[in-house]
C-alpha cells in the first residue's frame, strides 16, 4: 500500500509542479490536469482495496468521465485557439497583459466580477473606437490596390426578413466599392445554392446551408427564432411554447417549402406536429398585421418581430424551453473566399447587422 501511495503522490506533485513550472504550453497544462486527476484515482483505489469498501473503486469511473471531458472540451478549444493564434503559447493570448507591460500601467481590474477597465484602459478602449474604422477603411484601400476594384457581385436572399438589413448594407458597400457591378435576384422559389455552384449567383443569404464541398458558408450572426401572437391570444401567457400547442393554430407564414422555415424544420417537424391550417404571405407587415388581428400565429426572427413589439402589436413568445436558435449564413464559392471586395461585403454585412439588430449574437 505504501509504494503505492508513493506513486500517487509523486504523480500528484509532478501535476501541481507542472502546473506552476510551465504555465506556456496549453497542451503541458492539460496533461498536468490529467495527472492530478490520475493521482486522485489511484488514492480512492487503494483505500477503496484497504476499507474494504467499493464505492471507492465506483468514485473512480466518475473522475474518469471527468477527465475524459475535461480533455475533450480542452483539446477541442485548443483546436480553435490554434486555427485563431496559429500558437499554442498561452503568453500568446494575453495580447492586453502585453499591452500593460509595454505601457507600465494596469489596463484591467481583474479582481472585480466582472472585470472592469481602469482609467487608462478606458480611454485607449476610445482611441480604439476612433482607429478601428480607420483602419478597417485602410485595409479595404489595400485589397483594392492588390486584387483590384472592380468585379461583379449577383445576390440572393432566402430570407423574406433579410431587406430590412440587407438594402442599408449594400447602400454602405455601393460607396466603398463603386466599380463592383451589384444585381439582386430572388432566392425564394429555386435553389439559390445551386445556382451559386452553376456561378449564376456569387452570393446567397441562407440559414439552411447544403454544406457542399465547393462551397463556403460565412456566419453573419445568430437568432432567435419566436412565436408571434396577438396581445389576447391565449398562448401570449406562456412561458414558453410547445409543438403540440401549435396543432390547432393556423400558422401564418412566408410561402415558400415548409422544410425551409425555420419553425418547421428545429421546432415543428421533430415533433411530428403539423398546425391545423397553414396560411401565406409575402410581406412580414401583412403577416403581423393578421395575427394581431386573431387571423393565426407566426413565427419571425427575434430582431424582425422587436420592432412589432415595441409598436405593441403583438406579443413574442420563445419556441421550447430553451428556445429555437439559428445561424444566419453567407454562402460563397469557395475560390472567391479571398476575394477582396467580397470579403468586405462580409465583413460590412457583419458589422452593421451586428449594431442594428436586436437581439442577435
Amino acid at each position: 500500500m505504501l509504494y503505492y501511495l508513493t506513486f500517487s503522490t509523486c504523480m500528484l506533485a509532478i501535476g501541481i509542479a507542472g502546473l506552476f513550472i510551465n504555465r506556456k504550453n496549453i497542451i503541458v497544462l492539460l496533461m498536468c490536469i490529467e495527472l492530478i486527476l490520475l493521482a486522485a484515482n489511484t488514492n480512492f483505489v487503494i483505500f477503496a482495496k484497504y476499507w474494504g469498501d467499493i464505492s471507492g473503486q465506483a468514485f473512480v469511473f466518475f473522475v474518469m468521465t471527468v477527465a475524459a471531458a475535461e480533455a475533450a472540451i480542452g483539446l477541442a478549444l485548443l483546436m480553435l485557439i490554434f486555427r485563431e493564434k496559429n500558437s499554442i503559447n498561452v503568453e500568446d493570448l494575453d495580447q492586453l497583459k502585453d499591452l500593460e507591460n509595454l505601457l507600465d500601467l494596469p489596463l484591467l481590474i481583474r479582481k472585480t466580477r466582472p472585470p472592469r477597465f481602469t482609467k487608462a484602459g478606458e480611454r485607449l478602449l476610445a482611441l480604439a473606437d476612433q482607429i478601428l474604422p480607420l483602419l478597417r477603411e485602410t485595409e479595404r484601400d489595400l485589397a483594392k490596390l492588390r486584387g483590384g476594384q472592380a468585379g461583379r457581385l449577383i445576390l440572393a436572399i432566402e430570407c423574406h426578413s433579410c431587406f430590412e438589413w440587407l438594402m442599408p448594407t449594400l447602400n454602405q458597400y455601393r460607396d466603398h466599392w463603386p466599380d463592383v457591378e451589384i444585381d439582386f435576384h430572388s432566392g425564394f422559389h429555386s435553389d439559390a445554392q445551386e445556382r451559386l455552384l452553376s456561378r449564376e449567383l456569387d452570393l446567397v443569404i441562407t440559414s439552411n446551408p447544403n454544406h457542399h464541398p465547393a462551397l463556403h458558408f460565412a456566419p453573419l450572426f445568430r437568432y432567435e427564432s419566436v412565436l408571434v401572437v396577438a396581445k389576447q391570444h391565449p398562448l401570449a401567457t406562456k412561458a414558453y411554447i410547445e409543438p403540440q400547442d401549435l396543432s390547432t393554430e393556423t400558422l401564418i407564414s412566408y410561402p415558400v417549402d415548409s422544410q425551409r422555415l425555420d419553425i418547421f424544420q428545429h421546432f415543428l417537424t421533430p415533433a411530428q406536429i403539423q398546425p391545423a391550417q397553414i396560411r401565406t404571405s409575402e410581406l412580414t407587415l401583412m403577416m403581423v398585421q393578421l395575427v394581431a388581428s386573431g387571423r393565426g400565429v407566426c413565427a419571425l426572427p427575434n430582431w424582425v418581430a422587436a420592432e412589432y413589439l415595441a409598436r405593441d402589436w403583438v406579443k413574442s413568445v420563445p419556441l421550447g424551453d430553451k428556445g429555437v436558435w439559428c445561424t444566419l449564413y453567407a454562402a460563397i464559392r469557395q475560390e472567391d473566399s479571398k476575394v477582396a471586395f467580397i470579403e468586405d461585403f462580409l465583413d460590412t454585412a457583419k458589422n452593421n447587422c451586428r449594431a442594428s439588430l436586436a437581439g442577435v449574437r
